[in-house]
């Protein structure tokens, strides 16, 4: 329960962010061209309402990648990775966009946003603990003073305890059935 409030809190600042941004413009404008004025239109629909069309998220994911071979863009990789882990099955793509934001960027103030996600796809997507404690584990290397800092610990806290605690409550079960058997 604890996870889960947690998780649905990052993921909510991570939208509401990306929503604000988008509504109130942030980040310098390019020059437009029609790839980029198709790009704007498409992310004006997909993101006037609250859930994310799979249909037009679909089209715009693809409109990203397009743009993204023209020119690589920490924003715009931040807005596709997002977009990407919103829509059901596309977690790789998520994780591809997420993951060259860092590298290439690692100090853009997307990055630690970025980096939060992957641990939150290895986690509640891909049920991998390991992989996400190992993830947490280098938010909190990179970012030790980020706003999301304390949540990384807290996360990698369970993820890494997740597996002795459960080990712990078979056994107390165990324990349990066998003394009521006697």
């Amino acid at each position: 329960m604890v996870i889960e409030n947690i998780v649905n809190v990052g993921r909510f600042i991570l939208f509401a962010t990306l929503t604000l941004c988008i509504a109130i413009g942030c980040g310098e404008s390019k020059p437009s061209d029609n790839k980029n004025d198709e790009l704007k239109q498409l992310e004006e629909q997909a993101f006037s309402t609250e859930e994310l069309d799979e249909e037009l998220g679909l089209q715009l994911l693809r409109a990203y990648r397009a743009a993204l071979k023209e020119q690589l863009d920490p924003e715009m990789l931040f807005k596709a990775g997002e977009v990407a882990y919103n829509l059901p099955g596309n977690e790789d793509a998520a994780m591809e966009f997420f993951t060259r934001l860092t590298i290439k960027y690692p100090k853009h103030e997307r990055a630690p946003y970025a980096i939060f996600y992957r641990g939150l796809i290895y986690e509640n997507r891909w049920k991998d603990k390991e992989k996400s404690a190992d993830v947490w584990e280098e938010f909190l290397v990179r970012y030790p003073t980020h706003e999301l800092a304390n949540n990384a610990a807290e996360l990698l806290t369970l993820a890494r305890d997740t597996v002795d605690d459960l080990d712990k409550v078979l056994k107390w079960k165990e324990q349990e059935s066998d003394n009521n058997v006697q």
